[in-house]
């Protein structure tokens, strides 16, 4: 029987918009105070030409070329816009593919874009001021906060306020389905509700661990960052992963507005160093259909 954190993935969300800013932001300082904006994508937006140019070595990496076409508002323009973003998502899915297929893991930068993450970000401070996080547990329910040390919260979307959480849990979805059947021998079919997690900043971390060590159906784990100005050699904090359980680390920085998905089960241990400043993210876990209903019949 799936759990009261599992849902269906959904897969009648619209083709696009996985990553868009719908509002002028600064990408850099987040300030609404906008002056120039990137001359390749045109959805970068920054504050000063200084903060663009700081910036680029973060945008880039996720920067549209030059080949998206020059538009205006009338119904070709519009056909044209489309045409370029489902593009744009087939490019991702592609990578994505390809990355957790050879890797094992694969990483996406300005996956929403700033504005609609400064939103989600938002709505995550505004539930963690409001009491409804507890701490982490682990298997049956026990806490050990030597083990992890967040504060979490279990969110469906439809919950009041948290419309930009559900927003982001469609794109992932979005991505997810585009994605489906090329990963692995995995056919996915659902995914848990949104874990908000929380680090408060007292040097507390999670453990080496591994997410799906006893075929419980999550293949593939998504976690979603939201640190802006984060700064690892200060903050701590980063999440080491191990791929393939080998000794080689890869040393990942929770930046603002950047997707990291991974296989959950045995190929990746992972862990989160100690964090010395408020760290937040959010995790979704997707289900293979067969393992995921062998594990329900043996009651794990």
């Amino acid at each position: 029987m799936a759990s009261c954190n599992e849902i269906p993935l959904c897969e009648s969300v619209t083709d696009g918009h996985l990553l868009v800013d719908q509002d002028a932001y600064c990408s850099l300082c987040f300030k609404k105070l906008i002056s120039v904006k990137c001359s390749l994508c045109q959805s970068a937006y920054y504050c000063s030409k200084e903060h663009q140019q700081s910036h680029w070595k973060i945008h880039r990496e996720n920067c549209m070329d030059e080949r998206r076409p020059k538009i205006g508002c009338d119904k070709t323009g519009l056909a044209l816009e489309k045409t370029w973003q489902l593009q744009k998502n087939e490019r991702l899915s592609n990578m994505v593919v390809n990355q957790l297929n050879t890797n094992g893991f694969c990483i996406i930068n300005n996956f929403l874009g700033s504005s609609c993450s400064t939103e989600v970000l938002q709505q995550v401070l505004n539930l963690y001021q409001s009491g409804v996080f507890s701490n982490g547990q682990l298997a049956r329910n026990v806490s050990v906060n030597r083990i992890r040390g967040d504060k979490i919260a279990w969110i469906g979307g439809d919950e009041r306020g948290c419309e930009a959480i559900k927003y982001l849990s469609s794109c992932v979805d979005s991505l997810i389905s585009r994605c489906n059947g090329r990963l692995g021998n995995y056919m996915i079919t659902g995914r848990t509700k949104c874990m908000v997690a929380c680090y408060p900043g007292s040097g507390l971390g999670y453990i080496r661990h591994i997410d799906n060590p006893n075929r419980d159906g999550r293949c593939v784990t998504v976690l979603y960052y939201l640190n802006p100005n984060w700064n690892s050699q200060d903050c701590g904090g980063q999440l080491w992963l191990y791929p393939n359980n080998e000794n080689k680390v890869v040393k990942i920085d929770p930046i603002f507005d950047r997707l990291l998905l991974f296989w959950s089960d045995r190929r990746n241990p992972h862990e989160v160093k100690p964090a010395y400043a408020m760290r937040y993210a959010i995790t979704l876990w997707y289900f293979d259909e067969k393992e995921r209903a062998l594990s329900s019949q043996n009651g794990t």
